[in-house]
């Protein structure tokens, strides 16, 4: 690993497979303590915190529902209170429903929703109530006028975000949207 993440603490959703149990996997490597979320996967999340103690490593594995802010709420006490405070937080839980768009029953899409979005904002509203990050500058990014650098609106940028990314280019037609390379 290229970076030393000794003495941090990163909680990682949705990190019981894929994506996820490769950057909490990672992020242990690194030398972080790692909280391996999951909602369903108890055993997978398990086997991922297993790997990360053989090679010497702290874990632990952490059920929430990302959906539910109870949820999150109570992963983030038992993270700070097993691990200490967090310096890192992936937000990869999500969902997907693998049929056409009007194939979706009624209801799936705000299930979707749920798990996609209202998670991100919920992570990081548990963070400002509860104040779970460790907070080690602003790297430029405080915006004005707010005395705590983190102190933004998730839902707005994240419901933001969700629209915007509906009309980014995708990589075939990527070139046309931004014009010819330009060397």
């Amino acid at each position: 690993t290229s970076f030393d993440l000794s003495g941090k603490v990163a909680v990682v959703t949705g990190a019981s497979r894929g994506i996820g149990a490769a950057i909490a996997l990672d992020l242990a490597e690194a030398g972080a303590a790692v909280a391996v979320n999951y909602c369903h996967s108890a055993d997978k999340a398990k086997g991922i915190c297993d790997e990360i103690k053989r090679g010497s490593g702290q874990a632990i594995s952490v059920k929430a529902d990302m959906a539910k802010t109870g949820d999150i709420d109570t992963m983030f006490e038992r993270v700070q209170r097993e691990l200490g405070a967090v310096d890192i937080l992936v937000n990869n839980a999500g969902v997907e429903f693998r049929e056409s768009a009007r194939d979706v029953p009624e209801g799936e899409d705000d299930r979707i929703l749920d798990a996609n979005l209202k998670a991100i904002a919920g992570c990081c509203t548990a963070e400002w109530r509860h104040g779970f990050l460790r907070v080690r500058g602003t790297g430029g990014a405080r915006p004005r006028g707010s005395r705590r650098p983190h102190q933004f609106r998730p839902a707005h940028r994240g419901t933001r975000t969700a629209v915007f990314s509906r009309h980014l280019p995708t990589p075939k037609n990527s070139r046309q949207a931004h014009g010819p390379k330009r060397g």
